[in-house]
């Protein structure tokens, strides 16, 4: 199979402008089949304020990807994330019993910089939960909670998922189940999954939710431009709970039937990561905290982060290797300053950020 894409991209930031896009955005396929929040026809009321709080802007993190990571290595990724103007990394875990160790190695790094902090997101297409003994993880996961780099939310470890919505762990239901599971830990938890409903919109009847993350809010859904309007429905379904939204610069896989199977690209025409950011700030009293997806998803090809000799990469090299995707972290710098001061940075003079897409066969 042969996938010839050329996307263009460029950005020019001027002392005098805060981001426009010049040219044409080309891309060929839309996210439609995924779980997503198929936005309106037109937005819903103004949705809730959120309490007021500090903003928090955190970047997805595939511990799954780290087999072989020294503290070393993850010091590295962290001062880069902490440079940038992150705060954490969600840490996503799978079932992998060998990621605790890494976790481990993630807290000692962590304990090297005093204002970046760690957090948990639990991979539930990874981990099991139809038992009560699934609920182990908890055992497991809890020894973090306590240490001085992990993330706390209203006085609380914050605590995440990818997925998770079907789980019960023997329980009659999936609030019982995650009321149980969330139990495990002997403390009070500040839980902001991110559940998927089946109808793509918002996962009502998931009591055990003290905030929702809305990881589809990240791209368009369908062939239409990225906005708002999900965020807006999660807002107000959350009712003055936490909200988390997410931003990514695309998605992109290459995966052939022999391995993997998963060959998309979503539609990302219209400068969609600035129009995401510019949302997100201009909705700023809204969000509470925004997750990057991601700093290290090779397969996804929406890292951020550094590739270095240490990356356990899922057959994704054929359209990674020797493309370094770090010059985004100086817009994803500029955008975090101003969603959390609310303010844009005047540059002192023009930047100008150029990217583009691969051509690979397999």
């Amino acid at each position: 199979m042969m996938l010839n894409l050329v996307l263009p991209l460029l950005y020019l930031f001027s002392p005098m402008v805060l981001g426009s896009p010049i040219g044409d955005l080309f891309s060929v396929i839309d996210n439609s089949d995924s779980p997503s929040d198929s936005p309106p026809d037109s937005p819903t009321d103004s949705p809730p304020t959120s309490p007021t709080s500090s903003k928090l802007v955190v970047a997805h993190y595939m511990v799954g990807n780290t087999n072989r990571y020294r503290v070393d290595d993850w010091e590295t990724h962290i001062q880069r994330a902490d440079n940038t103007g992150f705060d954490a990394f969600a840490l996503n875990i799978g079932n992998d019993a060998w990621q605790i160790g890494q976790l481990k190695r993630a807290f000692e790094a962590a304990g090297r910089h005093e204002n970046f902090n760690l957090f948990i997101s639990l991979d539930m297409n990874s981990i099991p939960c139809n038992t009560q003994d699934d609920a182990g993880f908890m055992d497991a996961i809890s020894q973090f909670f306590d240490d001085p780099q992990y993330q706390l939310y209203d006085g609380k470890p914050l605590l995440s998922t990818f997925s998770g919505q079907d789980c019960t762990f023997g329980h009659a239901s999936v609030v019982d189940g995650w009321k149980y599971a969330l139990s495990r830990s002997r403390r009070m938890i500040h839980f902001v999954p991110s559940f998927f409903a089946q109808d793509g919109g918002f996962p009502h009847d998931l009591a055990a939710m003290d905030g929702g993350f809305n990881w589809n809010s990240a791209w368009p859904v369908g062939r239409s431009n990225i906005s708002f309007h999900s965020d807006s429905n999660w807002i107000n379904d959350l009712g003055g709970r936490t909200y988390m939204a997410g931003v990514s610069p695309w998605m992109f896989a290459h995966y052939s039937s022999a391995t993997l199977n998963k060959n998309m690209i979503y539609y990302m025409d219209e400068w969609m990561l600035t129009k995401r950011w510019e949302q997100l700030i201009e909705h700023r009293q809204q969000v509470d905290i925004v997750q990057a997806i991601t700093w290290n998803d090779f397969g996804e090809s929406h890292y951020i982060g550094p590739l270095l000799s240490s990356e356990s990469q899922p057959g994704s090299e054929e359209w990674t290797t020797g493309y370094d995707h770090t010059p985004w972290l100086d817009l994803f710098a500029f955008y975090i300053n101003a969603f959390k001061t609310g303010t844009y940075t005047i540059f002192a003079r023009p930047y100008i950020s150029l990217g583009s897409t691969l051509s690979c066969d397999g």
